[in-house]
């Protein structure tokens, strides 16, 4: 049920058969409606009339009676009319009429075929069309008409009367054209091959108990078509009954336009659509309902860009009709939304590459002439994803920003040029790729994708990453000059931690065989990322400060993180990039020219030459190599953040955050090793000191650039008395680190804490 029945659900409605419904009214479908559409021979609407007359057939079928078919809501408004001086009641539907329709024509065919008395056969004389002056004739002609069931139904004979119909002397030929006319034909035709086999049908369909019914809503005082949808719908949500839908939005429409929507709407872009959700084999899925969602999808995507870049006021309390208004008034942009759908409908027809041949999703897949994608749940066509995907108004909609730029691309460079520049859709993935995307800058976007697809240029006051234009810039021209390498440098740009981004690289000779050499370092399907990060850490600090030079961020288990640190970024130090730029290019070097070795053999060797000098300077990549809880929390890996007051001055005084904020889980990373290393320590998690805890001992144990500081109870302070007499703390209870004259420790300080405490074991 839509969301308008659910809301009529709660206006009062009747429960009727349709032919209680004619003898208490005569029923007209009025002008606003369109034509009968249920026997049109469109694949999707083949499938809805199967569908439907399985469902009559099931119930009517049923011998025992115990089966009741409804149809839902039936709603609509009353007139008055006058005959032959009476006034009678004209019940108007506004939806149910494609319904209705049918079953007129079923209790037409019962009716003849059991041959009912005359009066009730008169009451079908209640129904019409006010659509055409041809369908009202055609439906009170058919009422008066008997045809021959003589003739046995076979694949041979299944057109048997519609060939009667057609036969007549007051059939007339134009009423060929008439599609209301031919729909209903088509339907006959299909009820008899159904329910040629049936009998004694006509009092079940007509009698006390009827097994067909509806809900049946006569909606008074509210006023005819267009204020009535008003009224019903005044949050400005799009109607979810379709038919209503295209029935308003043929209204907006004139001439040549109108006639051509209401003619594709149903047939050339019904069987666009439909051809999507076909192959959906979900017994529970209405494939029908899902096409008309789909055109409302990308009917809703070609307006929001027709509102967004031609400047069109939209209010957020707008009726939708109003919105259809204000956008197809405009007779360029229903040319715009009608090419765009005539665009797809033809483009197996068409030369213009298509998505498959564009776009791609694995590594794996790569070519030089494809881009990857790397949004959320991507697919290469972009088109289906718009579909099932785009959302009008309030509703969450999960095709993203960035996947509306790319489909207007494709649509636009059509539309302007009749084909598509490859090497200018890879820019604007990058940019795209390296651009924090925001729906208030669209219109700036659109005005973009326009210039670089007309003068391969963006505009000065562009919300797109001008760095990343003219990094793009600088590597085109390189690839122009050294065409030999376009393979292995958009083999770089599409890996999934650079996605188009190859800033971390200088461009010079040296690039090709540097971006091979990461491709395979960094293999995407199983990156080691802690031994990357450690090797990395051999060469040196590769962090970038954020906002200043209190907060750091080191690699972690995340390709989110690393794709961050390998990305330049105007929230960072670009000095602290060149930096990471430079000890990245040093990895690399090393295992270009030594093939063979490992993230571990770099890391032992590391490690190797402080084993072997003992006083040999420990910075802090010292420590964040050696030990894996400087990353980690109980073997959860960390966002990576560390934080510092003072990191020049003061460089082992730092704070490892879980996540990236400073008021959340953090610790001294000194101490937190400690306690994972030592089972009589224990420590909290906001910025806590080590508590060491033995017998009746209890000491607690800070940390700072110089030191450990030892404070102690009045039971423990015995213990720190003694440490200070032995020297082993400072006179201030401070266990010192040794350093050089730069501020480096000597000596590693986790060990020489351990040491102690495992002393203080011993002496408690």
């Amino acid at each position: 049920m839509s969301e308008l029945t659910d809301n009529l659900a709660t206006l009062g409605s009747e429960e009727k058969s349709f032919f209680e419904l004619l003898k208490e009214n005569k029923v007209s479908i009025p002008k606003i409606q369109r034509d009968y559409a249920q026997g049109r021979k469109t694949k999707n609407i083949q499938y809805i009339r199967e569908m439907f007359l399985n469902n009559l057939f099931k119930v009517l079928s049923d011998n025992h009676g115990n089966n009741k078919l409804k149809l839902d809501f039936v709603y609509g408004y009353e007139d008055k009319d006058k005959l032959q001086d009476k006034e009678i009641n004209i019940f108007k539907p506004l939806d149910g009429q494609q319904r209705l329709t049918t079953l007129f024509l079923l209790h037409w065919y019962f009716a003849k075929k059991e041959s009912i008395s005359q009066d009730e056969l008169s009451v079908l004389k209640n129904f019409s069309y006010d659509t055409r002056k041809s369908s009202r004739d055609f439906c009170e002609k058919l009422v008066d008409f008997q045809p021959d069931f003589s003739q046995e139904v076979s694949e041979k004979t299944t057109d048997r009367i519609e060939k009667q119909i057609i036969n007549q002397n007051w059939f007339i030929a134009n009423w060929n054209n008439d599609p209301t006319i031919t729909s209903m034909l088509v339907m006959l035709k299909a009820i008899d091959e159904k329910f040629n086999g049936l009998s004694n049908i006509w009092g079940k369909i007509t009698g006390n108990n009827p097994s067909i019914v509806f809900h049946l809503l006569k909606m008074k005082n509210l006023g005819l078509p267009d204020d009535l949808y008003i009224k019903m719908n005044a949050r400005g949500k799009p109607l979810t009954d379709f038919e209503h839908f295209k029935s308003q939005f043929s209204e907006v429409l004139s001439g040549e336009f109108k006639e051509t929507f209401n003619s594709k709407i149903d047939r050339e872009w019904a069987d666009l659509f439909w051809d999507i959700f076909k192959e959906n084999q979900n017994p529970d899925i209405d494939i029908a309902q899902n096409m008309d969602k789909g055109f409302l999808s990308f009917l809703w995507f070609i307006t929001d860009i027709l509102i967004t870049t031609k400047g069109i006021e939209r209010k957020d309390k707008d009726f939708w009709l109003e919105i259809i208004k204000k956008v197809y008034l405009d007779e360029e942009n229903v040319k715009f939304l009608f090419n765009s759908l005539n665009f797809f409908e033809k483009l197996n027809e068409l030369d213009y590459p298509k998505f498959e041949q564009i776009f791609y999703i694995n590594q794996e897949d790569f070519t030089e002439n494809k881009v990857r994608l790397f949004f959320n749940n991507p697919t290469a066509n972009l088109f289906e994803k718009c579909v099932e995907k785009y959302r009008f108004g309030d509703e969450k909609s999960t095709f993203s920003l960035g996947e509306q730029i790319l489909l207007y691309t494709y649509i636009a460079s059509y539309h302007k040029y009749g084909s598509l520049d490859k090497v200018k859709l890879r820019k604007i993935r990058n940019l795209i790729s390296d651009t924090e995307l925001r729906n208030e800058y669209f219109k700036l976007y659109f005005q973009d994708i326009d210039l670089i697809l007309e003068k391969d240029e963006i505009s000065s006051d562009s919300k797109f990453s001008k760095r990343q234009f003219d990094e793009d810039k600088q590597e085109f021209d390189f690839i122009e000059l050294n065409p030999q390498y376009k393979a292995i440098l958009y083999q770089l740009e599409d890996h999934n931690l650079l996605r188009g981004s190859t800033g971390i690289f200088d461009i010079n000779e040296n690039l090709p065989i540097l971006a091979e050499k990461f491709l395979e370092r960094f293999p995407e399907k199983q990156i080691d990322y802690e031994s990357i990060n450690s090797a990395l850490l051999t060469f040196g600090d590769y962090t970038q400060a954020y906002g200043g030079s209190r907060k750091k961020r080191f690699g972690n288990n995340n390709s989110n993180t690393w794709r961050e640190i390998f990305t330049q970024s105007a929230q960072r130090s670009s000095k602290d990039f060149s930096k990471t730029k430079k000890i990245l290019k040093e990895y690399l070097t090393l295992f270009i020219d030594n093939p063979k070795t490992t993230n571990s053999d770099v890391i032992n060797t590391y490690l190797a030459r402080f084993n072997d000098n003992e006083v040999l300077p420990k910075n802090l990549n010292y420590y964040l190599v050696k030990y894996p809880t400087f990353h980690k929390w109980k073997n959860s890996w960390t966002d990576g953040f560390y934080y510092w007051e003072e990191y020049e001055n003061k460089p082992y005084d730092c704070w490892m955050l879980f996540r990236n904020q400073f008021n959340g889980r953090h610790w001294s990373p000194f101490l937190l090793t400690v306690n994972e290393d030592l089972q009589r320590c224990s420590i909290e998690n906001y910025g806590s000191n080590l508590s060491f805890n033995d017998k009746n001992i209890f000491i607690s144990i800070s940390h700072d650039n110089d030191g450990f500081i030892f404070k102690g109870d009045e039971s423990s302070q015995y213990l720190i008395n003694k440490l200070i007499e032995e020297n082993t703390l400072s006179q201030d209870g401070k266990l010192l680190i040794a350093k050089n004259d730069e501020g480096i420790d000597l000596e590693d300080r986790i060990m020489k804490l351990k040491t102690v405490l495992e002393t203080l074991t011993l002496k408690s």
